[in-house]
């Protein structure tokens, strides 16, 4: 489980809030059936019993070491890196859950799953609530995610386009969070400055620890409690990022 250091306060940004960066995958929207559904399901069938919520921090763990081993891969766009990452991934899964040296439930057996199903993206309930919200606010909105270069037609497929300024994708800049450049190539589309801008993201590693190296405030959500101690503005909800939004934009007008 990746350990979060504890500051003494959350970043304070100096300049007007202009606008919000959003991560695609498990902040906007999932692959429905959800994957913990999956992974339950599977270890239903092997007699095996595994709580959500015991799958929830599993899933955190194994995030957080494919993206402990990403940033220390430099040929991270090979397929071949890419495949061996998720075996990565998978492995950790079922070692944070007691269940790596079980012979009748291996990595093969957890992929195989994956592929026997069909799977679609939907959006999360609060997505487009919010993302009307903030436009009412006046606020520009950019995805900015690791994902492949399908990233725009997926957007458009799930009607989010209209609300989006612009949409930034890792495969396109050949750079994946936290590499900060990924958020330099959304700050230059939009013309901002980073102390202008908020990002909200559902991973630490990648999105807190991105946004801040690109001098961007992060906002974590965390939508199955997993990190109440993380060093950060944190919500459970997109719902939740309006009133802070609305707090940052009062103090705003304050200080002008």
């Amino acid at each position: 489980m990746m350990v979060y250091t504890l500051a003494s306060s959350v970043e304070v940004s100096l300049a007007p809030l202009k606008a919000i960066f959003l991560d695609m995958g498990d902040t906007l929207a999932y692959q429905s059936p959800a994957g913990h559904r999956v992974l339950r399901r599977l270890f239903r069938h092997r007699g095996i019993p595994v709580s959500e919520a015991d799958i929830h921090r599993a899933r955190l763990a194994a995030n957080s070491r494919y993206y402990a081993l990403a940033l220390a891969r430099p040929r991270l766009g090979i397929a071949q890196e890419k495949d061996a990452l998720v075996d990565e991934f998978d492995r950790t899964l079922l070692t944070s859950l007691g269940l790596g040296d079980r012979p009748d439930l291996t990595v093969a057996d957890v992929q195989a799953a994956f592929r026997s199903i069909s799977r679609r993206f939907v959006l999360y309930p609060d997505v487009r609530p919010t993302l009307r919200t903030l436009r009412v606010r006046g606020l520009r909105l950019a995805v900015v995610s690791n994902w492949d270069y399908d990233l725009v037609d997926r957007c458009r497929e799930l009607g989010l386009i209209e609300q989006l300024d612009a949409v930034v994708g890792s495969a396109t800049v050949r750079a994946e969070k936290p590499d900060p450049s990924i958020f330099d190539r959304a700050l230059d589309r939009l013309d901002l400055s980073p102390d202008e801008v908020w990002h909200v993201g559902d991973l630490y590693l990648a999105d807190v620890l991105g946004a801040r190296a690109a001098g961007i405030t992060p906002v974590l959500l965390d939508r199955y409690d997993l990190v109440p101690e993380a060093d950060c503005r944190r919500i459970r909800s997109l719902r939740e990022l309006t009133p802070l939004v609305d707090e940052e934009l009062a103090s705003d007008r304050v200080a002008a």
